[in-house]
């Protein structure tokens, strides 16, 4: 039998200009809640707050380098293709996906960034859209600082507790028992005494 066929699905988002995004929380402190990321046709949920965290740390360095992009791109690159319009994705992101940020020279082109979250990579064309997705991003981390529970500082469960508590206390001292009453034996009769009793009922 040949190998299991397998597969690795990447998204690549070129943006140029200020883009249309937008943060907002789903079902907060909740056990399913989720900040969810929009930029343009991208959809991000992010279900935990250090995921939120994680995820902005690449676009702090990104805005590190966005004197090395131009004001405003050429639209070339983000231009429409006749027949198929541009897809929708939609992702789902928990714990510490794999990022990174390149600085990429395009020979005969603007330079541009690209910044990789996961299976999502965002090729930023110019500072418009660069701090479109850094502001983006930032209120994202800061609104998951509101909408996700906050861990226990008791991570025990009760019933750990309990048997904790349990465990230092004295042991119980066993209740007593209650007596019962006992109902004095009769003395018995010997039969000595009973011929003789007999034999004065039967004298005249």
């Amino acid at each position: 039998m040949g190998e299991r066929p397998t597969q690795a699905v990447i998204a690549v988002i070129r943006m140029s200009g200020t883009q249309d995004v937008q943060v907002d929380a789903s079902h907060p402190n909740t056990d399913n809640a989720a900040v969810v990321v929009r930029v343009g046709k991208s959809l991000l949920y992010l279900h935990e707050l250090r995921t939120a965290e994680h995820l902005a740390e690449p676009w702090a360095q990104a805005a590190k380098l966005g004197k090395t992009l131009p004001m405003y791109s050429a639209r070339d690159a983000v231009k429409p293709i006749a027949g198929m319009p541009d897809p929708a994705v939609i992702t789902h992101a928990s714990g510490k996906p794999t990022c990174q940020v390149n600085s990429v020279n395009d020979r005969g082109g603007q330079p541009f960034l690209r910044v990789q979250l996961g299976r999502i990579i965002y090729e930023v064309r110019d500072q418009h859209a660069l701090v479109s997705c850094v502001e983006t991003f930032r209120q994202a981390r800061k609104m998951a600082r509101l909408v996700f529970r906050p861990e226990r500082a008791n991570g025990r469960t009760p019933d750990a507790a309990r048997a904790a508590t349990d465990a230092l206390q004295p042991p119980a001292q066993p209740a007593p028992t209650a007596r019962t009453a006992t109902t004095p034996a009769r003395p018995r009769t010997s039969q000595r005494e009973l011929r003789q009793h007999r034999d004065r009922r039967q004298a005249p």
